[in-house]
C-alpha cells in the first residue's frame, strides 16, 4: 500500500453513518462481505479490501497493491478476478478494479517495480518478463536475477529499478557497506555483459517523472506497442 493512501482510515459498515463524517476517516457501506477478525479487530476479508482499494485508488497504486495481494496474499489471478466479478458493476469504481486486477502479476517483488510497470503499461510499452535468473557464463559464481528483462529480436534488454534502500538497509546489504554492494553489482554487471545483456538502471523518482521515464525507455530503443 502506498505512503500517500495511509492519510486516510477506512471503516466498513451495514448501514449508512448517520453522524457528520471525520477528518482523516471515510466510510463505506458494505453489505456483501463476511468480516474476519485479525488481532481481536475485526476487518473486511482480503478479496472485499483489495476490491475496495483498486476501487478508490489510480492504477499505478492499484497496481503495487493488486501484486502483493496475489504475492502475499496467497490469492490466483483467477481467484482475485472471481471475487471481483462478484461484486455489482454499479458500485463506483468496478471497472477500475477489474482492468487492474487483469495486469496483477506475483513475481513483482516490490511496490516500486509494481509502479514502474504499471507506467509502462499506461505509456504503451512492451512489457518484459519479471525476475529473471541468469546463470553466470564463467559458472563462478550464482544466478544473478533482474528485476525486468525485454527479449527484443536482436538484442536482450535487463531492467533495473535502482533504490536508496538496496544500499543501506542492512536486511538487504547482509551487513555490507555500500561500496562492497556496488562492488557487486559491477561485477554482476560484467557477467551479465557477457551475454550481450544490455542494462538499463532507473529510480523510482524517474519513473515518477513520464517523461523522463519515456527517455529512458526510448534511448534502449523499448518497443511501444499502442500509443
Amino acid at each position: 500500500m502506498s505512503y500517500s493512501n495511509l492519510k486516510e482510515v477506512q471503516v466498513a459498515s451495514f448501514t449508512h453513518a448517520t453522524h457528520a463524517p471525520s477528518r482523516g476517516i471515510r466510510r463505506l457501506v458494505i453489505d456483501d462481505d463476511e468480516p474476519v477478525t485479525i488481532g481481536g479487530i475485526q476487518v473486511t476479508s482480503l478479496a472485499r479490501t483489495v476490491y475496495d482499494c483498486l476501487r478508490l485508488t489510480d492504477f499505478r497504486r492499484g497496481l503495487a497493491l493488486a501484486d502483493s495481494a496475489l504475492r502475499v496474499g496467497g490469492l490466483s489471478n483467477d481467484q482475485l478476478l472471481e471475487a471481483l466479478n462478484g461484486h455489482s458493476s454499479r458500485i463506483a469504481g468496478h471497472d477500475r478494479a477489474l482492468q487492474t486486477a487483469r495486469h496483477a502479476d506475483p513475481r513483482s517483488e516490490s511496490g516500486g517495480e509494481s509502479i514502474a510497470r504499471a507506467a509502462m503499461i499506461e505509456l504503451g510499452y512492451q512489457l518484459p518478463d519479471l525476475q529473471v535468473w541468469i546463470p553466470d557464463k564463467l559458472g563462478e559464481a550464482p544466478p544473478a536475477r533482474v528485476d525486468f528483462l525485454w527479449r527484443l529480436s536482436q538484442r536482450t534488454v535487463a531492467g533495473e529499478l535502482d533504490g536508496r534502500e538496496k544500499y543501506v538497509n542492512l536486511e538487504m546489504t547482509n551487513g555490507r557497506d555500500a561500496v562492497d554492494v556496488l562492488r557487486d553489482e559491477r561485477l554482476r554487471e560484467s557477467r551479465l555483459s557477457a551475454w550481450n545483456i544490455q542494462v538499463m538502471r532507473f529510480s523510482f523518482k524517474d519513473v515518477c517523472n513520464d517523461a523522463r521515464f519515456c527517455k529512458i525507455l526510448d534511448s534502449f530503443e523499448i518497443p511501444r506497442v499502442s500509443a
